[in-house]
């Protein structure tokens, strides 16, 4: 039953951290690089509302089979790792993206939104925290990852 549990704790980082990379790194970059800036804002709005319950869901089961693979000797340092990462993502997924789905709406379009526009500055503010949170998660993972292959 172990052996299921590493598995799958192993499994949840690389999709955590891998899943992060390729959205920040590749897919986001890429889409802004070659659309207008409301067309790229489109498409990533789209992916949003999957993203966020995937992130959450493996940051829970990531929890879930650590707890289970260590059982009483679970490192408390690596439960709160994880148990942050699980409330910023379920921060993010509740709270961040209703707000800010809610902002897109109201100002309509970034080209044609001054940046100075109230909305767009929150929006903007917004934007810069869910950054932030997302870099801090993807930190924890790559921390957990380096922890689980370096672990005896």
């Amino acid at each position: 039953m172990n052996s299921l549990f590493k598995i799958t704790y192993q499994f949840s980082l690389a999709l955590w951290v891998g899943g992060m990379g390729c959205f920040a790194f590749l897919v986001t970059p890429r889409v802004f690089g070659q659309l207008s800036r409301d067309q790229a804002a489109h498409i990533v709005g789209f992916l949003f509302p999957i993203y966020y319950p995937v992130l959450f869901t493996v940051t829970f089961i990531a929890l879930l089979s650590y707890l289970a693979l260590e059982g009483k000797e679970a490192s408390k340092l690596l439960i709160a790792i994880l148990g942050i990462a699980v409330l910023i993502n379920g921060y993010q997924w509740f709270v961040l993206l209703p707000q800010t789905t809610d902002l897109i709406t109201q100002i309509g379009s970034f080209e044609n939104t001054p940046k100075d526009n109230p909305l767009r500055m929150t929006f903007t503010r917004l934007h810069i925290l869910a950054n932030v949170l997302g870099l801090i998660v993807m930190i924890k993972g790559a921390f957990l990852i380096a922890h689980s292959a370096l672990k005896k």
